[in-house]
């Protein structure tokens, strides 16, 4: 099982209306980014922690997600965000399991704790993910 770290840069903002997402994939083309196929998933995400606390006493959060049927966990060591921008250090790890109950029994002996892990609260959502390639070629993701 190979694992990754990365710092990620991320964006943030609040759409004022649905109209603003056409507006912005038309100022994107403007610009001369390339548009890869559109693409919508259900996304759940579940935060835990130790029962002790360990993550966030270390300022991290940890993510179990299920994307479709696979199933990773992801470290995120805490920065404060500055006018959207959101830049950490990321690692995720993906798990062979199929079930999230498997997934939260394996999860201390990946991320190296000797604890019991408790979920502290569940995301579910649908996106619309589009990939973008800027001039220069720079790839990103869009997220709606």
């Amino acid at each position: 099982m190979k694992s990754h770290t990365k710092t990620e840069i991320e964006f943030k903002w609040t759409l004022p209306h649905a109209r603003a997402q056409e507006v912005f994939l038309k100022h994107a083309k403007r610009l001369g980014a390339k548009f890869g196929r559109t693409r919508r998933v259900v996304i759940q995400d579940i935060y835990f922690d130790t029962t002790e606390g360990t993550f966030a006493s270390r300022g991290m959060k940890c993510r179990l997600r299920q994307f479709g049927k696979r199933w990773e966990v992801t470290q995120k060591w805490s920065r404060p965000l500055r006018k959207g921008l959101a830049v950490r250090r990321e690692r995720t790890l993906p798990l062979r399991v199929t079930s999230q109950r498997a997934a939260l029994c394996v999860i201390p002996t990946l991320v190296g704790i000797q604890a019991s892990v408790k979920i502290l609260f569940r995301i579910r959502n649908q996106r619309v993910l589009r990939q973008l390639k800027l001039p220069g070629g720079a790839v990103a993701e869009v997220n709606f």
